[in-house]
């Protein structure tokens, strides 16, 4: 859910925003995956993307196909 856990939850949750990536940014795009059942999510502001969920295939694009409890930064080329 990107709030910096891994309990099951329903309805919508504040995206862990405290530190990290998204403090201060305003994402302008957002978007949900499911590669090999391997559920994500990315969001995107003007200068950069981060994406959190489950990684084990590497669909976060963040080099690691460890799974992210918070929005982790993607190295864009």
């Amino acid at each position: 859910a990107g709030n910096n856990s891994t309990a099951k939850v329903s309805g919508a949750q504040k995206v862990f925003s405290d530190s990290g990536w998204l403090n201060g940014k305003t994402p302008t795009l957002m978007d949900t995956g499911n590669t090999g059942n391997k559920s994500f999510t990315c969001a995107a502001t003007s200068d950069s993307v981060a994406c959190w969920g489950l990684g084990g295939s590497g669909q976060l694009g963040n080099g690691s196909t460890s799974n992210k409890t918070i929005p982790t930064e993607v190295p864009l080329l």
